[in-house]
């Protein structure tokens, strides 16, 4: 019975007013704790879009197949790196991380980002919700400069309805609002929004394969290091995924429990929604070998 409930309320759109209604508590709070947000950092820091593509900086295995003038290419448009990006020497435009609300672990996490990649923290660090979006939240106990820290409390959107989640999307295109970005299935979703909203009309997924359990740090020029951290910071790396050959945001009987698609199902949708919007919308895979290039060009390098 209990899922029939969750089934109905996500089709029917009716779990998104609850979605709403949530979201905008959520921000009332960040505000009234005096936190920067996604939109501070715009309003402030962002000068204009840095070249014509947003790259999106994920840690699957086939970020090892990019070669150095790839990497130049990344460096000279705008990019973000986020969660476990922290063990590649590349440093982005932006950091992303989504912490939990254990503040043991958010203190673990980031002691191993710091550790893995100190360069991380002299750029704009933006938190995921969690712990960081509470009122406990102490953001001078950790080794980054605050004026670089920004918490970002996206719209999370809990529907299947197609037609529910396309009317989001527009929403989300017409509007330039870092503040409401709109998170469905995985924050993969979240980064893409925010590289629409910033004007960025061609958007690429670096190692973004869900087809592939591995990470690159995971390939032998990182293991020595990442081995060392990850053995300190087990439940980040879960040794469960391992037997997966499809990413769990990518896995209906996973994300169906939250009311969500696959966030595979949600990027071909979003860009089909994107290309009615404006023919020049086009998401990327960064490499043929991931999942993503079955139904999405692959980036021409």
């Amino acid at each position: 019975m209990k899922g029939l409930v969750k089934q109905f309320l996500s089709e029917s759109g009716m779990w998104a007013l609850y979605d709403e209604w949530l979201y905008n508590t959520s921000l009332k709070k960040l505000n009234e704790y005096g936190r920067q947000t996604p939109e501070d950092w715009r309003r402030t820091h962002f000068s204009g879009k840095k070249g014509d593509v947003f790259f999106l900086l994920g840690s699957g295995y086939s970020v090892n197949l990019l070669k150095d003038s790839h990497w130049d290419l990344i460096g000279n448009n705008f990019s973000l790196g986020f969660n476990n990006w922290f063990f590649h020497p590349f440093v982005p435009d932006i950091y992303g991380y989504e912490v939990g609300y254990d503040p043991q672990m958010v203190q673990a996490q980031i002691k191993a980002i710091h550790a893995a990649n100190p360069d991380l923290f002299s750029i704009p660090f933006f938190l995921h919700s969690g712990l960081a979006s509470q009122r406990k939240f102490d953001s001078s106990e950790y080794p980054w400069k605050e004026e670089d820290v920004y918490i970002n409390v996206p719209f999370t959107l809990h529907t299947v309805n197609e037609r529910i989640i396309k009317k989001y999307i527009r929403k989300s295109v017409a509007s330039e609002d870092l503040n409401k970005l709109l998170h469905y299935s995985s924050s993969l979703s979240v980064y893409l929004d925010m590289g629409i909203r910033l004007g960025y009309k061609k958007l690429v997924l670096v190692g973004v394969d869900m087809n592939d359990p591995r990470y690159f740090y995971e390939a032998p020029q990182f293991l020595d290091h990442s081995a060392e951290v990850m053995k300190n910071l087990k439940r980040i790396h879960e040794e469960s995924g391992k037997n997966q050959t499809i990413h769990a945001v990518a896995d209906k009987k996973i994300t169906s429990r939250f009311g969500c698609l696959p966030v595979d199902e949600y990027i071909y949708l979003l860009q089909d929604e994107l290309h009615k919007i404006d023919p020049e919308y086009q998401i990327y895979a960064a490499s043929e070998t991931s999942r993503l290039a079955e139904k999405l060009p692959v980036y021409p390098w």
